[in-house]
């Protein structure tokens, strides 16, 4: 988890929701787990786990519940940011490294460990039952805005998130198969019921989709 001693929060960060974004703009007010000599610039691999000064990147709220209540105690508070399940899941499966699987050969890889796993780990595994602050992917750039009004910060942009797109193809493929939407009822089964997510349906405004014109540019 990722601390600001200076605006006395914690950012639980989870894959895919924009937190590689939030870890960049947020390093002026963070704590790092580095020597200021020794800490990397943004891109350069392991950059983002030395702001990590709880734990590690996607690391599971209960390996460091007492840490963190004694934060909470010392009048911290959690926020994180979240994705609806099912796109998370399409856009990690439509990574290069992982597209040439079978979507539920991919989802089985997923349940075992690897890179994937920890990306795919459930927002509520990471920040805990009881988040201050909850970010939704989906209107990431004026729900961020109005955290940082909040907070009294600088309302910096947000960069990359349009690379977070998941193409409606992408989740035809997925989830026309029946288990690779019932791995997901399972394995979101928390972030489900907390943040009120339902299965999907790529024409619903909830999706973050490329039409045809975004895609043949690509």
């Amino acid at each position: 988890m990722l601390i600001s001693s200076e605006l006395k929060i914690l950012y639980a960060a989870v894959g895919c929701t924009g937190d590689t974004a939030i870890t960049e703009v947020l390093r002026p007010w963070l704590t790092p787990s580095v020597p200021e000599d020794q800490i990397l610039a943004p891109g350069l691999p392991g950059w983002e786990r030395q702001w990590h000064a709880l734990g590690s990147p996607y690391s599971f709220y209960d390996e460091h519940r007492k840490q963190y209540e004694n934060k909470i105690e010392e009048g911290y508070a959690i926020f994180t940011t979240v994705r609806d399940p099912w796109e998370r899941a399409a856009y990690v499966w439509s990574k290069p490294k992982w597209i040439h699987l079978d979507p539920e050969d991919f989802l089985t890889r997923v349940s075992a460990t690897g890179i994937a796993s920890q990306l795919l780990r459930p927002a509520y595994s990471i920040c805990g039952p009881d988040p201050w602050c909850v970010l939704p992917f989906e209107t990431l750039p004026d729900s961020w805005a109005a955290f940082c009004t909040s907070m009294d910060m600088p309302v910096l942009e947000l960069a990359g998130l349009d690379n977070l797109k998941v193409s409606t193809d992408a989740m035809e493929q997925m989830f026309s198969a029946p288990a690779c939407n019932d791995w997901v009822l399972n394995h979101f089964a928390s972030d489900i019921s907390m943040f009120g997510y339902t299965p999907p349906d790529v024409d619903r405004t909830l999706f973050t989709i490329l039409d045809d014109e975004d895609e043949a540019d690509s």
